[in-house]
């Protein structure tokens, strides 16, 4: 991990993941204990990662109960809810190959195609592009598919995305959130991940088109928020008092 912090009680905001218990099916919150374990399970997509124990539970990626877990955060208390939907924008095959010739860093040929400004990203693209490479490879030969059959790590990526890009249309319809951001993606491929700059991007546009409704909607919480925040800091206070006379009083017994 790229950080120091190794347990969800050292972070400063809040946050649950949701995986899947690989034995009921049921949807798993974690919230507490190691976070390295957590974010292990949470992204356990079934045919590419193990299953990780966690608490005496297998656990695989929450997303196949729950892609976009709105739910989750209304009872965190969330006052106003931004979803981001990444299994929107579903395309062919045939179609999704038209696309990337189109998509600055795909061709394969082009000099520019790892000029990123961004070296760790660049360096973690490399790793997991070529590390997809030679698996697909390995599959490949290991089963002597030809080049236009879709291999194996294609077909349950794509797969999976198909079951989520339908759970995530009747999550939402029953629990909708107040903003709804749905790059389109459709053309990426799980291990695409030289194509980083046109994934932000797409986000970057996908939030900058919806702008104006985000502000308009935090605007009227804008009150409440500064309400709690007082209110907090004002249980804080109290807290901090009634400490302070439960000592002095310990100290006066004591004595």
């Amino acid at each position: 991990m790229h950080t120091d912090v190794n347990d969800f009680s050292q972070l400063n905001i809040p946050l649950l993941m949701v995986a899947t218990d690989l034995e009921s099916g049921d949807k798993v919150v974690l919230r507490s204990g190691n976070l390295l374990h957590a974010l292990r399970a949470t992204m356990s997509m079934p045919g590419l990662f193990a299953p990780t124990n966690v608490k005496g539970r297998w656990l695989v990626d929450g997303g196949l109960v729950d892609p976009v877990p709105v739910g989750i955060a209304r009872a965190m208390g969330a006052d106003v809810v931004i979803a981001v939907d990444l299994n929107s924008g579903l395309i062919s095959r045939k179609d999704r190959k038209k696309i990337q010739k189109k998509i600055p860093g795909t061709d394969k040929k082009a000099g520019n195609r790892h000029e990123y400004k961004n070296e760790l990203v660049q360096k973690r693209t490399d790793y997991y592009e070529n590390a997809g490479a030679s698996l697909k490879k390995k599959i490949n030969e290991l089963l002597r598919q030809e080049s236009s059959v879709p291999d194996i790590m294609e077909t349950v990526t794509t797969s999976i995305g198909i079951m989520q890009e339908r759970i995530t249309r009747i999550n939402l319809a029953v629990e909708p959130p107040d903003i709804l951001i749905q790059p389109r993606l459709g053309e990426l491929k799980m291990m695409d991940f030289d194509n980083v700059e046109h994934a932000i991007e797409e986000g970057y546009s996908g939030v900058k088109q919806q702008m104006e409704d985000i502000k308009a909607l935090l605007e009227p919480n804008r009150g409440r928020r500064l309400e709690i925040e007082y209110s907090r800091s004002e249980a804080g206070d109290l807290k901090s008092e009634i400490t302070g006379r439960r000592s002095e009083t310990e100290k006066r017994e004591s004595e």
